[in-house]
C-alpha cells in the first residue's frame, strides 16, 4: 500500500542543487557584509556567486542594494531588474519585464527623493515610513526595518508601521519578532484583516500551523474575498495532515478568478494524498498551463503518474523537469526509479542507473533512502545477461 509519505515524496517540488547552495552561502556572506556597511566586499561576494550560478538572483538583489549605497543608481537598477528577471515567482509569460524595468527606476528614485525628505523633516513619521515602503519595493528589508523603527519611535501609535515592519522581519526571517509587530498593529487596528493574515503567515513559517489557522479564520471573517489567507489556511491545513480540509481553500481561490499556479499545484497535491489522481494531474496541467518554467510542477505530476504505474509518462515529466533546472537531483533520482519500475529491458536499468549515479553527483536526493533501486537495476541487467 503507498503510504502517505511516499506520496509527498514523489510530489515534492523543493530541489537538491549544489551549485546553487553555494552561490546562496556566497550571498549569505554578502548580506552580512552589508549589515558592516561594507558594501564592497559585498559586491565581491555576489560577483562570485555569480560566477558560480548565473541564475542566483539573491545576488543580484545584494549586490544592488551595495551599489546603491554607493551612489551607483544606474548598475544598481540593472542588478535590481535582473534579480525579478531571474526569480521564479516573475517567471510568468504575462509579466511585463519593461515595466518592472520603470518601476524599480521609480522605486529607486523615490527613495533619493525620500533620503532628502527625512533630511528635511527628521521629525516627521510618515517620512521614514514612505521611505520604508520604498526599501522594501527593492528587497532593503534591513534598511525599511530601521526606517519603520523611526516611524515607530516618532509616532507609536503607527500601526501600519508596525505591520510593515514585521512584514520586512518575515523577509528576513526573523519571524518571532516579526509576531510581535503584528500583534501591535492588531491591538492598534483590530478589524484589520491584512495583520491577522500576516501573524499567520509568521506563524507558519515557524511551523505553528495549527495557531496560525485562527488568524486565517479571522482574517476571512474580515474579509471574505482575502485571497491570501486562504492560500495560507489552505497550506496550513495541508502541513498538519487536514488535506481534505485544505481543497475548499483552494477552491475559493480559484473561483475568485485568481490565476495563481501555486493554487493548483498544491490543490493537486492535496487530491493526490487522498487518491484522486486523474483531479490531480488536472490541477498539474491548469499550473504549468500558467508557468510552464517551473521545473517542480512537472515533477509533481511525474509523481502522480508514477502513482498510477504510467512510468513512461512519469518519464516524460521528469525530462521536461530536468531541462528546466540540468541539476535536479530529486528529478533524476524520480525519473531513475520510473526506469528500473518500467524495467524489461537492459537499457531501462541502465538508464535508472545513470540517474541514480547522477542524483548521487548533484550531491544526492533525499529520498535516495526510499527509492532505494540501483541494486535493483544491477539485477536486472545480471538478469537479462543470464537470459
Amino acid at each position: 500500500m503507498k503510504t502517505r509519505l511516499f506520496i509527498l515524496m514523489l510530489l515534492s517540488v523543493f530541489s537538491h542543487v549544489v551549485i546553487a547552495q553555494t552561490a546562496n552561502d556566497l550571498s549569505k556572506k554578502a548580506s552580512k557584509n552589508l549589515t558592516k556597511s561594507d558594501y564592497q566586499a559585498a559586491i565581491t561576494d555576489c560577483n562570485k556567486a555569480i560566477t558560480l550560478n548565473p541564475n542566483c538572483y539573491e545576488a543580484y538583489r545584494i549586490r544592488g542594494i551595495a551599489k546603491y549605497h554607493l551612489h551607483n543608481y544606474a548598475d544598481a537598477i540593472d542588478d535590481f531588474y535582473k534579480a525579478i528577471v531571474l526569480n521564479p515567482e516573475y517567471s510568468s509569460p504575462d509579466v511585463n519585464y519593461s515595466l518592472i524595468k520603470k518601476e524599480i527606476s521609480s522605486d529607486v528614485e523615490m527613495m533619493v527623493n525620500f533620503d532628502q525628505e527625512v533630511a528635511q523633516n527628521p521629525k516627521d513619521g510618515s517620512a521614514y515610513y514612505n521611505r520604508g515602503l520604498a526599501k522594501d519595493q527593492l528587497g532593503l528589508f534591513a534598511e525599511a526595518i530601521s526606517d519603520y523603527t523611526q516611524a515607530i519611535a516618532l509616532e507609536p501609535k503607527y500601526a501600519p508601521a508596525y505591520n510593515n515592519r514585521g512584514i520586512a522581519k518575515v523577509n528576513i526571517g526573523r519571524y518571532v519578532s516579526a509576531i510581535y509587530d503584528f500583534d501591535k498593529a492588531i491591538a492598534l487596528d483590530p478589524n484589520d484583516a491584512v495583520s491577522y493574515n500576516n501573524r499567520g503567515s509568521a506563524k507558519a513559517k515557524l511551523g505553528h500551523n495549527e495557531a496560525a489557522i485562527p488568524d486565517y479564520d479571522r482574517a476571512i471573517s474580515i474579509d471574505p474575498d482575502h485571497t491570501a489567507a486562504y492560500v495560507g489556511r489552505a497550506a496550513a491545513k495541508e502541513q498538519i495532515g487536514r488535506f481534505k480540509e485544505a481543497i475548499p481553500d483552494y477552491d475559493h481561490v480559484i473561483a475568485l478568478g485568481v490565476q495563481d499556479a501555486d493554487s493548483y499545484r498544491n490543490r493537486g497535491i492535496a487530491k493526490a494524498v487522498l487518491g484522486r489522481y486523474t483531479e490531480a494531474i488536472a490541477d498539474y496541467d491548469k499550473a504549468i498551463a500558467l508557468n510552464p518554467k517551473d521545473a517542480g510542477y512537472y515533477y509533481s505530476r511525474g509523481g502522480v503518474k508514477v502513482l498510477l504505474t504510467r512510468y513512461a509518462e512519469a518519464i516524460a515529466d521528469y525530462d521536461l523537469a530536468i531541462d528546466i533546472n540540468p541539476n535536479y537531483s530529486d528529478a533524476f533520482n524520480a525519473r531513475g526509479y520510473s526506469y528500473y519500475k518500467l524495467g524489461n529491458t537492459k537499457v531501462n536499468y541502465r538508464k535508472a542507473i545513470a540517474d541514480y549515479e547522477r542524483a548521487t553527483q548533484l550531491g544526492g536526493s533525499r529520498y535516495q533512502p526510499v527509492f532505494e533501486y540501483k541494486a535493483g537495476a544491477s539485477d536486472g541487467i545480471a538478469k537479462a545477461d543470464g537470459q
